[in-house]
């Protein structure tokens, strides 16, 4: 078997996320400051509820809070994923498309920021989408 033919095998199994051995071990110590992550979840946790709520009022429905981000949905908002995807581009926020990587249509993934870009994703959906 040729080197391409091993490269293409192994990247149709390996995770979206790469990480070098550096980086593991840094996240490995990171997992000790327990403070830390106890205010990570808790902003998480109110960011995720906050937008979620918001973006509901736009007929934009996501998953259940699990995790650092919401997978939004816009089968029943007048607008789709591809069209709020480049407005958010043009004003430098860049969410997941689902599309190219995963093979899923109308939704996008949007992870949970800072208060100041989570504020600022809000007002330039109330922009674009003036309701």
């Amino acid at each position: 078997m040729d080197q391409k033919k091993i490269v293409d095998a192994l990247n149709v199994i390996k995770p979206p996320f790469n990480v070098n051995g550096i980086a593991q071990l840094a996240a490995t110590e990171s997992l000790k400051d327990k403070a830390f992550i106890n205010k990570s979840i808790r902003h998480n946790l109110l960011y995720s509820e906050k937008i979620k709520k918001f973006l509901e009022t736009y007929n934009i429905f996501s998953n259940s809070v699990s995790a650092n981000f919401l997978l939004l949905n816009f089968e029943k908002c007048r607008y789709s994923a591809k069209f709020l995807y480049e407005k958010l581009k043009n004003k430098g926020i860049i969410l997941r498309s689902t599309e190219d990587g995963y093979h899923i249509k109308n939704k996008l993934r949007l992870t949970i920021g800072s208060k100041k870009e989570n504020l600022k994703f809000m007002n330039v959906i109330k922009q674009v989408l003036k309701k």
